[in-house]
């Protein structure tokens, strides 16, 4: 789907023999990626959109199992590793390599997956509110499990429930009565088994960050690590990517929770775009910690 100027389309792209993934894209100029958070979909990334086309040749997709990408029934055919060579087959199809990778949440855990598996592929990486679950993975894959088992028994009403009094999204959605109507029309535009299969296949079954310390300081690319400062799940693995990824910097925004980019889409812009406006010439160095109030 074309954003802005020119005719409308709805463009999709074959990754496999059986799945296609749905896209808009925008702009002109070095080419970004943005990979959406669980249950979110591409629309979570309007206002970054806006904020990169007048730079970049922006691309924004639904993973596989949201929105009007394929959702197979098959649950062996999800897991991070699956959602990593979509991501990698997206950006070679479209042209892309190397792309700036920005992914939230979801995408995040995609993106690392990514650069561990196709280094060539990522010329930066923004990784916002990635790692949840790592501090106590088994509490994280019984929670997942039983998600899954209640949407797959209840229907999509049920996960948009389960998601909005979630650590999650609860940051953003007591706000009031409009952030909690835009997050169940986020969650209602996927189907049932494609949720609960991505939740009980892929982040049950995802190892924690702490376990890729080998992987991730072979990173080379520039790479920013933002989360929010209210996000619990993600604070102590956003510190440890920030650590472990040579040359990386670490951003808190202040007062914001896991869905960052909602909460604040300035403050997260202005972040972002600070850093892609530097990582074309970076070199490496060391960690800085910022909180970012304005």
């Amino acid at each position: 789907m074309k954003l802005g100027r020119g005719k409308a389309s709805v463009p999709f792209v074959t990754v496999s023999n059986d799945v296609k993934l749905h896209y808009a894209e925008a702009g002109h100029g070095p080419a970004v990626v943005l990979v959406h958070g669980l249950a979110c979909g591409w629309r979570m990334w309007r206002s970054q959109i806006r904020a990169l086309r007048q730079s970049f040749r922006v691309v924004a997709y639904d993973q596989r199992g949201h929105g009007r990408s394929t959702a197979p029934d098959d649950p062996a055919a999800y897991s991070q590793i699956i959602l990593a060579e979509d991501l990698a087959a997206l950006i070679r199809r479209l042209g892309l390599a190397p792309a700036r990778i920005i992914g939230l949440s979801l995408g995040g855990a995609v993106a690392l997956e990514l650069t561990i598996r196709h280094p060539e592929l990522v010329a930066a990486l923004v990784l916002a509110d990635t790692g949840s679950g790592s501090d106590d993975p088994a509490a994280a894959r019984r929670r997942c499990e039983s998600w899954a088992a209640e949407t797959r028994a209840e229907g999509i009403g049920r996960f948009a429930s389960l998601m909005l009094a979630s650590p999650f999204f609860d940051t953003y959605a007591d706000r009031g009565q409009r952030e909690r109507c835009h997050l169940e029309l986020l969650v209602r535009q996927h189907t049932a088994h494609g949720l609960a299969n991505v939740v009980s296949q892929v982040i049950a079954r995802r190892p924690p960050v702490y376990d890729r310390a080998a992987e991730l300081a072979r990173f080379s690319q520039p790479t920013l690590v933002l989360c929010g400062e209210r996000d619990r799940a993600c604070i102590r693995p956003s510190e440890f990517l920030a650590a472990t990824i040579p040359g990386s910097e670490l951003v808190f925004l202040s007062q914001l929770g896991h869905m960052s980019n909602l909460e604040a889409p300035r403050r997260f812009n202005a972040a972002m775009l600070d850093f892609l406006g530097r990582a074309g010439s970076k070199p490496g160095g060391t960690t800085r910690s910022t909180a970012v109030n304005q």
